[in-house]
């Protein structure tokens, strides 16, 4: 492995053609339904786990007409705003600023601020992902083939369901989970989710610099396992060791 692998601009050329047909490839679905709304069925602008997308919208509004913190609205419980979701705020922030709309900005605004979001950070990963490749690979071709593989490849988990739709299959097969589990497959990642896309760069460039990703507010092992799974080194939060008063934290401290 070479920290600073010798990548010729052909190379790069390449690197950009190949990531821009690819991005075209997986948004091709949403300019599908956009080419066929009409005023009695409007397309939403997405098709992929909606109850988590809508709720990235909803946030991207929040930011649009509001400050930097978030407040969860579907409760009862009362709580006070706090900073998280800044990628969301600041995209919806960025698309009332950019479309002049301000805190009126309109859905439509708002689904094709997301999806230039998400293409953006799609280019960006997969530039990322070239890069460590080269690391490893002295040849383009090999270089090409291992890239490829890490953009596309899911496994065969969707041939059961292609087999059950053809009538080759009669018992209905679960869902597999490169359908479902963006972080583990980057097809996904590019398909719908920028944050994760834009996270799992950072995370590779951190690591090329030698640098350990530290992650804050792990509060459950679902999180843990989800931030395990895109290389982060380090966590803290109540899933690690719950907050402690003063005295608790210096006995303990001094058991270590």
């Amino acid at each position: 492995m070479t920290d600073r692998p010798n990548i010729p601009w052909q190379e790069w050329l390449w690197v950009a053609v190949a990531s821009l047909l690819l991005m075209g490839f997986v948004s091709a679905p949403y300019l599908i339904g956009a080419a066929h709304s009409s005023p009695e069925m409007v397309f939403s602008g997405h098709l992929f786990n909606l109850t988590d997308i809508y709720s990235y919208i909803a946030k991207m509004r929040e930011g649009a007409v509001g400050g930097w913190t978030y407040t969860l609205a579907y409760t009862y419980e009362p709580h006070h705003p706090a900073f998280v979701y800044p990628f969301y705020l600041g995209l919806g922030k960025l698309a009332a600023w950019v479309s002049g709309q301000g805190a009126h900005v309109s859905g439509e605004t708002l689904a094709v601020a997301y999806h230039i979001a998400r293409v953006v950070c799609g280019l960006i990963l997969l530039t990322v992902i070239y890069r460590f490749v080269a690391a490893f690979l002295a040849e383009a071709p090999k270089r090409r083939m291992a890239w490829a593989l890490a953009a596309l490849a899911s496994g065969l988990g969707w041939l059961p369901t292609v087999l059950h739709l053809l009538g080759a299959m009669p018992v209905t097969p679960r869902l597999p989970v490169s359908y479902y589990i963006p972080e583990a497959f980057t097809i996904l990642l590019l398909y719908g989710f920028p944050h994760l896309a834009l996270v799992r760069a950072l995370v590779e460039l951190a690591h090329r610099l030698k640098m350990d990703v530290l992650v804050a507010g792990v509060d459950d092992e679902a999180s843990a396992a989800r931030l395990e799974t895109l290389g982060c080194d380090l966590m803290q939060g109540a899933f690690v060791g719950r907050p402690l008063e003063t005295a608790e934290f210096i006995k303990a401290f001094r058991a270590d």
